[in-house]
C-alpha cells in the first residue's frame, strides 16, 4: 500500500477515517538527523455528527520510539483535522544496534465516544546502521553515506 492511502476500516461506517502518511523505512541515520517517522496525519469525520472525545495512540513493535497519546476534544461533522505534534523520536540506541535490517509494526490505535474502537498497522523496516534505504525514502540523508563513521574507514584513510 502506497504510504500516502488514506487507512480505511470498519470505522469509515461510522464515518471515521485515519489519514498516516509514513516513513516505509528507518535507520541509525534518520534517528540522528530526526528524520520524521509520521510526516502527515488526519483524522477524517465523514459523519454527519460531531465526534467527541478522541484518542489517538501511537506505537511500534520493536519500540523504535515512544507511544505517542494525542486527545482531541471534538471533531465538527464533515471535516478532518491535521495534527501538527507529530514529534516521534527514533531510539538510536536500537538502530545504531542492527547489524541487518528487521520488519517492524506501527500501530494507531482510535477511540472516539460513541464509535467501536479500531486499530489500524503499518509495516515498517529498519534498516541496518550501514544500510541506506535509496532516493525514493532516504533522499534527504544521502550525505549521512558518503562517509560511514565505522571504524576501519580511519584506518584506511590513514595508510
Amino acid at each position: 500500500m502506497p504510504d500516502d492511502m488514506p487507512v480505511v476500516s470498519e470505522t469509515e461506517k461510522a464515518g471515521l477515517i485515519l489519514h498516516p502518511v509514513l516513513a516505509a523505512k528507518v535507520n541509525f541515520a534518520t534517528s540522528q538527523n530526526g528524520v520524521a517517522v509520521v510526516k502527515r496525519l488526519g483524522i477524517e469525520n465523514g459523519s454527519a455528527d460531531p465526534l467527541e472525545n478522541i484518542r489517538l495512540s501511537l506505537s511500534a513493535n520493536p519500540a523504535i520510539f515512544r507511544e505517542k497519546i494525542w486527545t482531541i476534544d471534538r471533531i465538527p461533522a464533515g471535516t478532518t483535522l491535521h495534527l501538527s505534534d507529530l514529534e516521534t523520536p527514533l531510539d538510536t540506541a536500537l538502530l545504531g544496534g542492527l547489524d541487518q535490517a528487521e520488519i517492524g509494526q506501527i500501530e494507531f490505535r482510535l477511540t472516539a465516544q460513541g464509535v467501536d474502537d479500531t486499530t489500524h498497522s503499518h509495516r515498517i523496516e529498519m534498516l541496518a546502521r550501514d544500510e541506506w534505504g535509496g532516493l525514493a525514502e532516504m533522499d534527504n540523508i544521502l550525505a549521512a553515506f558518503v562517509s560511514p563513521n565505522q571504524p576501519f574507514v580511519a584506518r584506511i584513510l590513514k595508510d
